[in-house]
């Protein structure tokens, strides 16, 4: 467009603009940059027009054309109404049937969602004039067959019994006149129940599974999933199979595969883009790599590998090589006929979380390949196969070494990463990997400040993106330190997964945390900063953990200093984040939307803010003052906020008591980790600045979606119904 401006026109100015050093082109050269942004913006108003092109701010408007309007607007990135709106005509034609509703469940949240008639379960008396089905259809092996009766529950049906209680139950039952609950009053004359699925299934292509033993004189190689060998449920590939006027089936929904149900039908969970599959790589370039056929696949329940028996007696008829799976605790073993490298099994699998955090197969933002940055790229089966490696082969000032796989690499030891000022360097994985990287010594990143000249030294950048790494991490010198998107966690309990020595005294040290999760932090007071946002800060993980723990240790500290009961950590910044263990810190700035489950201790509380969180450990009884939070002054935090016009000491008490967060697990490694639960008290769950929940998942918005899918599909629900949302991911019988 500059060039077409300029040549139109005559030749004569042209010419005569050339002789005077063409002041004339670089006066249209910037009328152009304005034209073109507003030929941009023309073109951008005609794709508004349609639904379909629409910017995201502009769907509400169009919405409001069809009277689809009156719910909350969706947010890039987290939800969006673009597809209830670009629907509204074809739902309306299908008012009131269950398969409308699911359809409108999902557009209006985001959530995978399931609808039941529970009316449709009654046991009731028939009338001969108008006799019901005497038969209930649902799966029952590869196809669908009469499993149940209106009247009677068939009890040699298997699936029929593990699917009770289940968005998927078949099974008929005499009325329940109970409220209408997440637990209980289900099955009445009214009721209609929309199960949703909150968490996401993420798929995991072509990875290392986490070896564990082999059996002597046998060729059997037992496994996990999990990269650390925690226990972690498998989790369907949730692709809609089934028309849009069809109802959902337990297999599109994002959930954990159920035993009896791989049990049953194998063949629908397991093979090439399905929920799992298993394969063993050819050993020379010449083979191709040998998938286990799903014949050759068996359901298994392994508690615990020492005690697992030998089942080959049993399964002489399947061919080998062969897989045993557990995919309720993320375990397996392949059998073969002879020896193999255990190193040469590959699988692929989903897991399930919350949320785009703590890295994962989705896209984040890369570093970008400019001019003068040196790519380092790490991979299995390269020449460059570890990060002891890629740090040797290091060259320039400016590196990014990037991982191209999900591999396993087991780092022994790791050289002591020297910088001098003005380098950057980012260990990073590729857009849909997350490489784990166990380092038992950890990394040791050290700037050498008397190599620069320069007062002050240029600031060294470090940046870490899309990681798992267990290990500890020692920062000493002046540095700029990223972390996001990344998982550390320490060695042991005792241990911080983020250490930093001997910065300076001109406090030019500052680290952010972004969309991570990791082990307690051990800084030093004179960082100039910590930021940490949409995170999670745990003191009680560690990468050696595997059982559950309650989180109630009193003397369990997330952040502090290098002797947490006396030398705080630095000023500290807060932003939606959920934090397991006390904090001791110099200042807290600012702090907002987070959840602080240990007591919080600041030094200097004359400046700062903490607004709309929950800080726990509050008194007003002078003799439990050792117990108390000391904070900055706090706005609309809880439970003060709840305790306000509260005079009675029992009441406040009580108080305390009931406004306390609920999380569906805190157990690193399951997929409800630190996510409230649906019996948190609301005074938590729209507790933040913008009436979502306070936590590290308040940027997704679940009570404004929530709310959006009890108004929309209350306008299309049947005259004389009663709704109500139910939270399949979570414990629904009691």
């Amino acid at each position: 467009m500059k060039v077409e401006l300029y040549d139109l026109l005559p030749a004569l100015y042209r010419n005569r603009d050339y002789h005077l050093g063409q002041p004339l082109r670089a006066l249209l050269t910037v009328l152009a940059d304005e034209v073109d942004e507003l030929r941009q913006d023309i073109d951008r108003l005609y794709d508004n027009w349609f639904i379909e092109t629409c910017d995201e701010w502009v769907v509400p408007y169009i919405g409001d054309l069809l009277a689809a309007s009156g719910l909350h607007p969706g947010r890039e990135g987290v939800f969006s109404l673009r597809a209830f709106v670009a629907n509204t005509l074809a739902y309306r034609r299908r008012k009131g049937t269950a398969s409308v509703l699911e359809n409108i469940a999902q557009d209006v949240s985001g959530w995978s969602a399931s609808v039941t008639e529970f009316f449709q379960l009654l046991t009731t008396t028939q009338h001969l004039s108008h006799v019901r089905p005497t038969t209930i259809w649902a799966l029952d092996g590869a196809d669908d067959q009469r499993i149940g009766t209106v009247g009677n529950v068939d009890v040699r049906k298997e699936r029929l019994l593990a699917s009770l209680d289940t968005p998927f139950d078949t099974a008929s039952r005499t009325i329940d006149i109970r409220a209408f609950t997440q637990y209980y009053g289900w099955h009445n004359i009214d009721r209609l129940g929309v199960f949703i699925w909150r968490l996401r299934s993420y798929p995991m292509q072509n990875v290392s599974p986490r070896f564990d033993s082999q059996t002597p004189n046998a060729y059997q190689y037992k496994f996990h999933f999990h990269p650390l060998g925690w226990r972690a449920p498998l989790f369907t590939n949730p692709q809609r199979q089934s028309g849009a006027t069809e109802r959902r089936h337990e297999w599109e929904v994002p959930q954990p595969i159920d035993h009896d149900a791989f049990e049953a039908d194998i063949e629908r969970y397991y093979g090439g883009k399905k929920s799992l599959i298993i394969a063993i790589e050819a050993d020379d370039q010449s083979s191709a790599d040998r998938p286990i056929l799903v014949s050759s696949v068996i359901a298994a329940e392994i508690e615990d590998f020492a005690d697992w028996t030998d089942e080959t007696t049993a399964n002489d008829t399947v061919a080998k090589p062969r897989a045993y799976i557990d995919v309720e605790r993320g375990r397996f073993v392949v059998e073969t006929e002879e020896a193999i490298d255990w190193h040469r099994v590959q699988v692929s699998y989903h897991y399930g979380f919350s949320a785009d955090i703590s890295g994962g197969p989705y896209g984040r933002e890369m570093i970008p390949n400019g001019d003068g940055v040196e790519i380092i790229r790490v991979a299995k089966g390269t020449e460059v196969d570890t990060l002891k490696k890629a740090l040797k082969n290091r060259q320039t000032h400016c590196t990014v070494i990037r991982f191209m796989d999900s591999s396993i690499y087991q780092e022994e030891t790791l050289p002591q990463i020297n910088l001098i000022p003005g380098d950057e360097l980012a260990i990073e994985a590729a857009d849909g990997f997350r490489p784990t990287i166990i380092a038992p010594d950890g990394l040791y990143f050290i700037v050498d400040i008397d190599q620069s000249k320069l007062q002050p030294p240029p600031i060294v950048m470090i940046q870490l993106s899309g990681l798992f790494l267990a290990g500890q991490i020692w920062l000493e010198g002046d540095m700029k330190f990223q972390v996001a998107h990344c998982t550390l966690l320490a060695a042991t309990q005792d241990t911080a997964a983020v250490t930093v020595v001997s910065p300076s005294f001109d406090y030019r040290t500052e680290i952010n945390i972004d969309r991570s999760i990791t082990g307690k932090l051990k800084l030093d007071r004179n960082i100039e900063q910590l930021r940490i946002r949409d995170s999670v800060i745990d003191g009680f993980i560690d990468w050696t953990q595997v059982d559950e723990y309650d989180g109630s240790e009193d003397s369990v500290y997330a952040i502090a200093g290098a002797v947490p009961d006396e030398d705080p950590a630095c000023s500290v910044i807060f932003e939606r984040s959920t934090v397991f263990g006390m904090v001791h810190a110099h200042t807290i700035p600012h702090a907002m939307d987070t959840i602080f489950t240990g007591r919080v201790v600041v030094e200097e509380r004359q400046g700062g803010c903490m607004k709309y969180c929950y800080v726990e450990s509050i008194f007003d009884n002078l003799d439990q003052s050792n117990l108390a939070s000391r904070t900055p002054r706090r706005f609309r935090c809880q439970p003060d906020l709840a305790l306000e016009g509260v005079i009675s000491e029992t009441e406040r008490a009580h108080v305390r008591e009931r406004v306390k967060p609920v999380f569906s697990s805190i157990e690193y490694g399951q997929p409800n980790y630190s996510r409230l639960s649906w019996s948190c008290p609301a005074e938590i769950r729209t507790g933040a600045a913008n009436g979502s929940e306070i936590g590290v998942f308040g940027h997704l918005m679940e009570p404004q979606r929530e709310g959006n899918l009890r108004e929309a599909v209350r306008r299309y629900l049947p005259f004389g119904l009663d709704m109500n949302i139910i939270y399949a991911d979570e414990e629904t019988k009691s």
